[in-house]
């Protein structure tokens, strides 16, 4: 420390508290919730704390003090160890690829009180996902309203639920192939909730999961408006209540001994203790075969991946893509899947 200036220090003060901050967040998925809920507030952080430790290292590099840019280069390295979803080389191509495709896509209920400036949302969010053709169409809040833009699918589930002596449509999943069992999963004192149907896919039955969890509500207008302490206060609830759905969820899934597919908005990131706890074992699509930062949700500017889908391993992921529409608040994904059995 005797070699650095005055700013310096405070400099590398600083560093090593940042870089013990991103070092934290590394085992944030193993805290259960409910008794550290502070570590949770890490997961959503560890995008900036990667930019702010980079930062730190080319700050070091230019004074000519590379030393010092030894710890944030480490926790650096560290991050792509432990976290394998953040980034992903693109290795494989999107088109002409055959197999089971399903399309996961928070629609914010088409856009019904305009929140997109641009006219006609709620029927380019239509367009959008019929020209994909997916054989699965998975939507969360989606709007009961235009169930009948989606009769080219003649299999359906759209699921409403009762919240405070009000009717919600929040659940939809529409098929390609016959819905031979359906369900959902009402989580307490929220309007968000799991739906689930079975799929007679060449002579297999599928469990697909359509999942939406307790929103963190973190946009611009939302925080401006309140104090540090609220906000602390509502979101360390919402982790916790997340943390309960997923074991709901996890609890339901666990009696299912069928080939099984998760899709939904977690709301939440893949530095998470609800990414691991519902994940588990599961394949995450992006990771098998996606390209980029994988986005499905933008925050202050940074690429936050929320959404996910899910397969056991008796799927091979063949192709995973994110689409770069803003037709929503979030941006839809699609995986194509095939039985690890198939010819």
């Amino acid at each position: 420390m005797g070699k650095l200036s005055r700013f310096q220090k405070i400099v590398f003060v600083a560093n090593m508290f940042f870089a013990f901050l991103l070092f934290a967040s590394y085992f944030v998925q193993y805290a259960p919730i409910r008794y550290f809920p502070i570590l949770s507030f890490l997961s959503l952080m560890v995008y900036y704390l990667m930019i702010i430790n980079f930062l730190f290292m080319i700050f070091w590099m230019l004074s000519k003090k590379r030393n010092y840019a030894i710890p944030s280069l480490c926790i650096l390295l560290l991050n792509f160890l432990f976290f394998d979803s953040f980034f992903k080389v693109p290795y494989k191509k999107g088109q002409d690829i055959e197999g089971l495709t399903i399309l996961s896509y928070n629609v914010r209920a088409f856009d019904l009180y305009d929140w997109i400036p641009e006219k006609d949302t709620g029927n380019q969010i239509v367009e959008f996902t019929l020209g994909l053709d997916p054989d699965i169409l998975v939507f969360q809040e989606f709007d009961n309203r235009r169930t009948k833009d989606f009769e080219s699918y003649p299999y359906k589930f759209v699921n409403y639920i009762f919240h405070n002596g009000k009717k919600y449509v929040v659940q939809a999943i529409f098929s390609k192939y016959p819905i031979i069992d359906k369900g959902a999963l009402d989580f307490p004192n929220t309007t968000n909730n799991s739906i689930y149907v079975d799929l007679l896919y060449n002579h297999d039955t599928i469990r697909v999961y359509n999942g939406h969890l307790q929103s963190l509500r973190l946009y611009p207008s939302a925080i401006s408006k309140e104090n540090s302490g609220r906000l602390f206060k509502r979101l360390t609830n919402t982790f916790v209540k997340q943390e309960e759905q997923v074991e709901i969820l996890k609890k339901h899934l666990s009696q299912v001994n069928y080939p099984t597919i998760i899709c939904g908005d977690l709301n939440n990131t893949p530095f998470s203790r609800i990414y691991k706890l519902l994940k588990g074992d599961m394949l995450d699509t992006f990771n098998e075969a996606g390209r980029g930062f994988g986005r499905t949700y933008s925050l202050m500017g940074m690429p936050f991946r929320i959404d996910y889908i899910f397969a056991d391993r008796s799927f091979e992921v063949l192709d995973h893509q994110n689409f770069d529409v803003e037709l929503s608040d979030h941006y839809p994904i699609m995986a194509t899947l095939k039985f690890k059995s198939q010819e």
